[in-house]
């Protein structure tokens, strides 16, 4: 299978540290070796629960849906152990602890919504949680995060050490996190570290090196479906261009992808032997903005700057142009715009912020700016009044911005070129460098001063990578790969999307859906279809939208 031109795999530890939080890292890697408690996703739904494929039987809810019932299934690690619920529990206390080292936390949600927990037998895990919970959300968004580790192989504080129960404790925890996570940034032993030679997922990996590059062998002991095949392969290219001409020569890869420019040649790629299977991801993709960087962060509070640039991102004449009319489609607000579903609200449309030139220089002009026939405006009215600029802009203030985005793909940096010129006409300067996702990802991970003032990884960015229930809790509300203080009503119409249930579940999330689309806390940009082909040779093959693929399900002929 080939990789992503845009991101490949550089974390093998699945208690994903904010910093790795990538689909390359989590959907595509990890999820091999160490599936999470539940999946979501089947061949025919992208929000049902997978049965076949999860550890646990359903969870049951009790007690006006506070208290969570959950039971493991018997299933085997592959050093013969069996899965039982004090690997689950080395997972949870692991968050209890350093949940703040946690990419999914958001603050309210787990580990914060536990009271309690307790183990019965050796197979179950019974939470008591704060308040009632809306059980879609908290399955598919908070319990598919959870993934079991074998605590009696990694619940050690150093190689050479003795298992213990050490993450039971604040201290022991730290320690435990700490060493785990020095061992998963040495890439180098990836494929000889005996801690991760123990797996219950369907394969075991046998090489990697810092390319991306990894090989897997079928883990024999896997209690899912049956693999029909011994050897699993992941392919990175260092672009989209140099995959599909491995795809072209069809002797490399059965699973690929076709690259936007090159969506006039599916001819050539079904007479290579492939068939075509285009894929809408549950994601939304945007441009983040730096608001902590102390040059710009008080002009990205404002809204009509942000409005302005939103104005700018010509999103129909990307998908027109450069995507060809069907290599992706306009993306304008937190929930994904396809497939279709009752959750987006009606501010999530071109009519809220239409790309116009014009508009984004009234909306600059009416607040102080002046802007010249050439370069960057300039704020000539500084103040807090309703025709300034703004808190904490000066006089004399420049609207020029660094902009990074990613290498690797095929449409971005005409798209990128498209908003620059765009922005220079309503007297927004934009300079613009690229490098690799992985850097890009870094950056806007922990945003800082010294990073970009605006940073586009370019290839999708599926919200909260590949759950089902599209709340963006674990993006717009909470700090994660965002800088901007976060409002308290972002917070609240985030936390109700989390407890009403029914016909009140839809209308609590397209409230959210309208906030985040006419505040405008990121620049939408539009979303490509993942144009996958697949050899005549496999089987079975489909592609959840959520992201996550399950290859042990595919048969190779």
């Amino acid at each position: 299978m080939a990789e992503g031109a845009q991101g490949t795999p550089d974390s093998i530890l699945p208690f994903v540290e904010p910093a790795y939080n990538t689909v390359a890292n989590k959907g595509s890697f990890q999820n091999f070796m160490w599936p999470e408690l539940y999946t979501i996703g089947t061949s025919s739904s992208a929000t049902a629960l997978n049965t076949s494929l999860s550890l646990a039987y359903a969870p049951a809810y009790s007690q006006n849906d506070s208290v969570v019932t959950i039971k493991l299934k018997p299933w085997k690690w592959s050093n013969g152990s069996a899965l039982t619920n004090a690997d689950l529990m080395f997972f949870l206390d692991l968050l209890k602890f350093e949940k703040n080292e946690f990419a999914d936390y958001v603050p309210g949600d787990i580990p914060d919504l536990i009271s309690s927990m307790n183990t019965v037998g050796s197979n179950t895990v019974v939470l008591h949680l704060t308040k009632s919970v809306n059980p879609i959300w908290f399955t598919d968004d908070q319990l598919d995060e959870l993934v079991p580790m074998p605590q009696q192989s990694w619940d050690k504080t150093s190689s050479a050490g003795p298992v213990g129960n050490y993450a039971a404790t604040a201290s022991g925890a730290a320690a435990v996190l700490s060493y785990l996570s020095a061992q998963s940034k040495d890439t180098s032993t990836y494929a000889t570290n005996p801690l991760w030679k123990v797996v219950d997922g369907p394969f075991e990996l046998t090489s990697f090196n810092t390319t991306g590059a990894a090989s897997f062998k079928v883990n024999p002991s896997y209690s899912g479906p049956k693999v029909t095949y011994k050897v699993f392969k992941e392919v990175p290219y260092t672009s989209s261009a140099s995959e599909f001409s491995s795809l072209l020569a069809g002797n490399e890869i059965q699973v690929g992808y076709v690259p936007a420019n090159d969506l006039s040649t599916l001819a050539r790629v079904k007479g290579a032997g492939y068939t075509i299977v285009p894929t809408p991801y549950w994601e939304i993709n945007f441009l983040s903005l730096n608001y902590v960087n102390p040059q710009v962060e008080n002009i990205f509070k404002q809204l009509y700057i942000r409005q302005a640039l939103q104005h700018l991102m010509d999103q129909q004449a990307v998908v027109k142009s450069l995507l060809l009319g069907t290599g992706g489609y306009p993306d304008y607000g937190p929930v994904p715009p396809e497939p279709a579903n009752p959750y987006k609200g009606s501010a999530e449309s071109a009519s809220t912020y239409p790309y116009s030139i014009k508009d984004a220089r009234a909306l600059l002009t009416s607040h102080g700016w002046k802007i010249p026939a050439a370069g960057p405006a300039v704020c000539t009215r500084p103040g807090t009044g309703s025709n300034q600029c703004g808190a904490g802009i000066s006089s004399g203030t420049t609207l020029t911005f660094s902009l990074a985005y990613t290498t690797g793909s095929s449409y971005l940096p005409g798209e990128m070129e498209d908003f620059k010129s765009s922005a220079a006409s309503a007297g927004i300067v934009l300079n613009l460098s690229s490098a690799p996702f992985d850097s890009i990802i870094a950056e806007s991970g922990s945003p800082h001063a010294t990073g970009p003032d605006i940073a586009n990884w370019g290839a999708g960015f599926s919200w909260d990578f590949g759950e089902p229930y599209p709340t963006g809790g674990s993006i717009f509300a909470s700090g994660h790969f965002l800088s901007y203080p976060v409002p308290a009503e972002l917070r609240t119409l985030v936390a109700a999307t989390h407890t009403a249930s029914g016909s009140q579940a839809d209308a609590a999330m397209q409230a959210y859906s309208n906030y985040v689309a006419k505040q405008a806390l990121v620049i939408f940009q539009p979303v490509t279809y993942n144009i996958n082909a697949v050899s005549s040779q496999l089987k079975g093959v489909y592609f959840p939208s959520t992201g996550i693929l399950f290859p042990q399900t595919w048969s190779y002929k």
